[in-house]
Parts: C-alpha cells; sequence; structure tokens
C-alpha cells in the first residue's frame, strides 16, 4: 500500500505546474500541522519535522487522488 501511495504522489507532484509549490506546502505542513498530529499520539513519534511533514503530503496527495477518482469521478489534474 505505501509503494501505491508513493507512485499516486509522484504522478500527481509531476502535474503540478511548480515543483516549488510543493516544497511549499511541506514547509507548510512541517511548521503548523507537525505538532497538531504529534500530540494526537499517546507516545512521541520519533522522527523528524521534515519527515513528517512528508508523510503528510504524500497521504495527503494519495488521498486527493482517491476522492477525486472515486468521489467525484474527476481527473485530479484535469482543470
Amino acid at each position: 500500500m505505501q509503494m501505491y501511495k508513493l507512485v499516486e504522489a509522484k504522478r500527481i507532484h509531476k502535474g503540478f505546474q511548480r515543483s516549488h509549490e510543493f516544497e511549499k506546502a511541506i514547509e507548510f505542513l512541517k511548521k503548523t500541522a507537525s505538532l497538531t498530529v504529534r500530540s494526537s499520539y499517546n507516545i512521541y513519534l520519533d522522527m523528524e519535522d521534515d519527515v513528517l511533514a512528508c508523510i503528510m503530503a504524500v497521504d495527503g496527495l494519495f488521498l486527493y487522488d482517491l476522492l477525486c477518482c472515486y468521489g467525484i469521478n474527476k481527473e485530479v489534474l484535469a482543470n
């Protein structure tokens, strides 16, 4: 499942017009969401903020793809 998520996230990422926007999203997740995510667990997550932000970004792209394909029946990168 992890490899499938990664393949789909890479496919969607390639479709972005500017890759620096994806990097900005990771920076945003690192600054704002990492503390919230860490506080949701009973134990401390033993990973750096960069790693956690990348995992959240890949999972988010994968979920976005699932919602587009199966929820609204549209291609992810279609205008």
